[in-house]
């Protein structure tokens, strides 16, 4: 039987596990930046030697995340949800999966694809008529001006007083010349040639100034 000394005796020889426990304080140098990182949705690899621009970002994570509650939805969206929630979860679920697949890249290309094919034909429905009247009374006052100079030619009364022939030439060619006028003013007409503003590639490329920084 052991007594009570050899027992304090044994108890003395045997090893002891010390357990430390770490500080809840972590004292960091003012320049060094921490080791640890939060477990946020956008990190996916642990920061193992401190330096914050060496983690590995996933952008998606967070929307990945966000696509799995959602889809923890599913098993009482039939019993606990209105219609119009039912419905809300429903389109969320079919786009973020529509989503992954370059579904909405698409929808949102052919959505602007036609909203500047719609905007070209609404602005050309706009400012297309009064510029076609306006090439058509520079065709006018060009024919106009054209029958002016053959009549008076023909006018035998008119050739045998030059000062009348000049002043009735000058009146109608001085009517031309404010229309050619407004057409330069406008920058309508360039050499020689009217050209019309409102073209459809024009007025597309009108349409994208509007939703880019292109435009002023």
């Amino acid at each position: 039987m052991i007594n009570r000394d050899e027992d304090n005796t044994i108890y003395k020889q045997r090893p002891r596990v010390t357990l430390q426990i770490p500080s809840r304080a972590y004292e960091l140098d003012p320049h060094q930046p921490s080791p640890f990182i939060p477990l946020t949705g956008v990190s996916s690899i642990p920061n193992v030697e401190g330096n914050p621009f060496l983690q590995a970002l996933y952008a998606q994570r967070a929307g990945d995340f966000m696509s799995k509650q959602f889809e923890g939805l599913n098993r009482f969206r039939k019993s606990g949800l209105s219609v119009g929630e039912k419905s809300v979860v429903w389109l969320y679920t079919k786009f973020g999966k529509f989503s992954k697949k370059w579904f909405t890249h698409i929808f949102l290309f052919l959505v602007v694809t036609l909203y500047s094919v719609a905007g070209a034909f609404l602005f050309m429905a706009i400012e297309g008529p009064p510029e076609t009247q306006f090439f058509e009374d520079v065709r006018k006052g060009r024919m106009k001006l054209s029958s002016t100079a053959r009549n008076l030619s023909s006018n035998v009364e008119l050739l045998q007083d030059d000062l009348r022939w000049e002043g009735e030439f000058t009146r109608e060619l001085y009517e031309y010349e404010l229309i050619l006028y407004k057409a330069f003013e406008k920058g309508q007409y360039d050499n020689a040639e009217l050209k019309k503003t409102w073209t459809f590639f024009n007025a597309i490329f009108y349409c994208g100034t509007i939703y880019t920084t292109i435009g002023e």
